[in-house]
Order: C-alpha cells, then sequence, then structure tokens
C-alpha cells in the first residue's frame, strides 16, 4: 500500500507542471481575449485589424490600424490592460479606403483646378495677341 502512495506522489508530482502549464496556457489566451475585447469596447478604434498575443505579462500586437494615432491609442489600452507588464507592437499603418478616397478626390480637384488655370493663362494669352495683331 505504501508503495501504491508513493507512486501516486511521484505521478502527481512529475505531472504537476504539465498540469499547471496547460493552466496556464488558458489562462494567458483568456487574457489575450479579453485585451482584444478591450480594444473592441473602447470605440476608439476603427477600420482596424489587430491580434493579440499574452504571455508572462508581455502583450503582442499585430496586424493593422489607419493611423499613427490609432496606432498609439491601440498600445495605450494594452498597457493599461490587467496583467500587462510590456507592449510589443507588430502594428502596421495603413490608410482607410475612406481616406484614400478623400485623396483621390482633392488631387483631381487640384489638377482640374490647374487646367482651368492653363487653359485661362493661355486664352488670355492668345485674346493678347489677337488683339496685337488687330492693333498693328
Amino acid at each position: 500500500m505504501r508503495s501504491f502512495i508513493l507512486g501516486l506522489a511521484t505521478v502527481v508530482v512529475m505531472l504537476g507542471p504539465t498540469v499547471q502549464t496547460a493552466l496556464g496556457a488558458s489562462s494567458e489566451e483568456d487574457r489575450a481575449h479579453q485585451i482584444a475585447e478591450n480594444l473592441k469596447q473602447s470605440g476608439k478604434l476603427k477600420d482596424y485589424r489587430v491580434g493579440v498575443k499574452y504571455e508572462d505579462g508581455v502583450a503582442w500586437l499585430m496586424g493593422r490600424v489607419t493611423s499613427q494615432q490609432q496606432k498609439r491609442i491601440a498600445e495605450s489600452l494594452v498597457r493599461r490592460s490587467t496583467g500587462v507588464k510590456q507592449v510589443i507592437s507588430k502594428l502596421e499603418v495603413e490608410q482607410s479606403s475612406d481616406f484614400q478616397e478623400q485623396v483621390i478626390s482633392k488631387l483631381e480637384v487640384e489638377q482640374s483646378s490647374d487646367f482651368q488655370e492653363q487653359v485661362i493663362s493661355k486664352l488670355e494669352v492668345e485674346q493678347s495677341s489677337d488683339f496685337q495683331e488687330q492693333v498693328i
């Protein structure tokens, strides 16, 4: 009976770290999900795609945001999350399609106004040369 209890105790001691590691991994995954949920619930980020990994107090952020400001906000929110001691950010800034459309629209307006100025300038030159010819 003693040998059975001693054998059982040995097995428990040997499996202890394995069970603890499995439980730790689950709680770290839960922490990562909670951090991701905090980002979502903040309402401060728009058109973003951010993945979160958490291990031993370190949160890794991977993905994209639409501005440097959103990147700073995301990093700040994560830093303030429970259990986070360090943030490693691999976030990339990618302009949203709305922003790209605004830039293209502005360029088209600027190009058309340049074009208009060129046309007006050319008309003025042509009008003055016609006038000069008429005077001569």
